[in-house]
């Protein structure tokens, strides 16, 4: 079994679990950037994957919760960021968790 198949089933898993999410097919995945805030997955998930992918190289794998208090912190601090784009609460935990797993894969391949 290859970490990419472990990854996917575990996404899959945690994002069907996750409440609003599922529920349909658009809602899981947004390709259109009008849906995006309500969206559990949308096309700015690449960018917090690879922002956990590069927290994982810099903090390394002992690291995990200065890395989900850094992926969260900057899910509150968004906002201010990006003025007028607000995302839903189930998006903002997919963000989290897809950062996460961008986290693992790095600490795992690197190993």
């Amino acid at each position: 079994m290859t970490l990419r198949r472990v990854l996917s089933a575990l996404l899959a898993v945690t994002v069907m679990s996750i409440p609003g999410c599922g529920n349909s097919a658009p809602a899981l995945f947004a390709l259109d950037e009008d849906a995006t805030d309500q969206a559990c997955l949308d096309l700015w998930s690449f960018v917090h994957f690879g922002s956990g992918y590069y927290l994982g190289a810099e903090l390394g794998g002992d690291n995990f919760v200065p890395v989900v208090g850094l992926l969260t912190a900057y899910e509150f601090a968004e906002p201010h960021f990006w003025p007028g784009f607000n995302e839903s609460e189930v998006n903002q935990q997919c963000d989290v968790f897809v950062g996460t797993l961008g986290w693992a894969t790095q600490v795992t391949i690197d190993e």
